[in-house]
């Protein structure tokens, strides 16, 4: 299929989008808990009931959004709307979670909770409707694989660049949590800058509006068993969840592999004289995964051009497999766990290009086969997958510590604990990485299948017209 002519400054729109989303993302993920536990003191065990209904509750809520928006016809299009309209209660939603200490006292842990909830939800409804329609453009928007590829690396490096913000940025603005209100002020502001890329692609692009394809006003229940009678898309959820669940392991982990293994615990002195702590130590090597894959991202447009994303995507799996056996074998020291890291974190990036890709080909196979648009709710279905992952990993990873005899107030950990953490952060991850290598080999639109879903598409395009 012949490569369109999307301008970049399209692409570059798209892309830029996402910082402000994973900004909110890795602000309300690393830290939410954390602030409400050591500065609101609401009790642990209600903090966690907490985010277990928002993450159920979110699980929910996207498939449902993703049918309304499917359902939308506007002359912007089915997304635009739907963005703009979450777009306030996102940012003030977002405000209200960080609550000042100063101004609950004497508030009792049933109010907080109750607070902590609604502002949650509101989160968790609004930041669905913006992501969910925002990821929702980009079948429409960019046709080909070559265009999809290339927008993809430029939307990795902005999300790297959102969390990395929101990871690094909200503790410094809080004055290490002391001021929640200018933390949660000035993230404000870069939130409601969302909207500037969301005009200009409104009024760039007619490809927004989907005018080609129109809703099926099935029933819901209805509408889950076409998705699902897909073959590509069950392939690709099975793929999702392992290689999902792998990472997951990872990332859990991998903060228990640094101090009882790495033994990231003393003080290093870097090469120009600096002497950083254990903490400074963890945070540089976490944070050596994204920004490794900066510099492979302009790799991955070039492989997904030469071998196509689900052969490209095969490949990333297979060396980040082998490479997390490293882990295995590098021993203690700062030094030798960054180099771990970086050489990781090369491999980490695709995996923030090819799953958008692959499933616009569904999407693209799904609109063809049917004549109707169900974008919304696939990609609704797919968070579904990711969120199950996620919980899966927490109760295996729980169960494995409680059986090992892990315990966080012991400074060394039993032989037991340390092979279960070699588990958790090396063996665990590399199966189920390898598991999603295999099962992409039966993804059916690569290849020839996928050059010939092209070519129909195009044909059919130029009928209608």
């Amino acid at each position: 299929m012949a490569d369109s002519q999307t301008p970049w400054s399209l692409k570059l729109s798209y892309a830029l989008g996402f910082i402000p989303l994973y900004i909110a993302h890795a602000t309300v993920s690393s830290f939410g808990q954390f602030y409400w536990t050591e500065h609101v003191k609401l009790s642990p065990a209600l903090i966690g009931l907490a985010w277990t209904v928002y993450n159920i509750f979110g699980a929910i809520i996207e498939p449902v959004l993703g049918m309304l928006s499917d359902a939308t016809n506007t002359r912007f299009g089915k997304r635009i709307p739907w963005i703009l309209l979450g777009l306030v209660p996102f940012v003030f939603s977002f405000k209200s979670i960080w609550l000042s200490p100063s101004g609950i006292t004497g508030q009792s842990d049933k109010s907080l909770f109750v607070t902590l909830l609604v502002a949650l939800l509101s989160f968790a409804v609004s930041n669905a409707m913006i992501l969910l329609n925002w990821s929702g453009m980009f079948q429409s928007l960019f046709k080909t694989e070559s265009d999809r590829a290339s927008t993809s690396v430029l939307r990795q490096i902005c999300c790297i660049c959102g969390l990395l913000t929101g990871m690094v940025a909200s503790p410094i603005l809080s004055s290490q949590w002391k001021d929640p209100d200018a933390m949660s002020s000035v993230l404000c502001v870069v939130l409601s800058a969302l909207v500037l890329p969301a005009f200009f692609l409104a009024y760039a692009s007619p490809t927004t509006q989907e005018a080609s394809v129109v809703h099926r006003r099935d029933h819901p229940l209805s509408q889950l068993r076409l998705a699902f009678s897909n073959p590509s898309f069950r392939w690709l959820l099975i793929a999702t969840f392992f290689i999902n669940l792998g990472n997951s392991f990872l990332s859990a982990s991998f903060s228990l592999y640094s101090k009882y293994i790495a033994n990231l615990r003393g003080t290093v002195e870097l090469p120009w004289g600096q002497t950083i702590g254990a903490g400074a130590q963890t945070g540089i090597v976490l944070a050596s995964f994204y920004v490794c894959g900066l510099f492979t991202s302009s790799f991955w447009t070039y492989l997904t051009k030469a071998v196509g994303a689900c052969r490209a995507w095969r490949y990333e799996c297979l060396m980040y497999g082998f490479l997390l056996l490293y882990f295995f074998f590098c021993g203690e020291g700062f030094y030798s766990c960054l180099l771990g890291t970086s050489l990781v974190g090369l491999f980490m990036s695709g995996f923030m290009v090819f799953p958008d890709l692959l499933l616009s080909a569904v999407i693209d196979e799904d609109s063809f086969k049917s004549g109707f648009s169900r974008g919304g709710l696939l990609l609704g279905i797919r968070g579904i997958v990711i969120r199950t992952s996620y919980a899966f990993q927490s109760v295996v990873s729980g169960f494995i510590l409680s059986m090992s005899g892990y315990s966080a107030s012991h400074k060394i950990q039993t032989p037991r604990a340390i092979g279960a953490i070699y588990l958790l952060t090396v063996f665990l991850p590399a199966v189920c990485i390898m598991s999603g290598f295999f099962i992409l080999r039966y993804f059916p639109l690569q290849g020839e299948s996928l050059k010939i879903l092209h070519d129909k598409i195009q044909q059919l395009q130029k009928k209608k017209q």
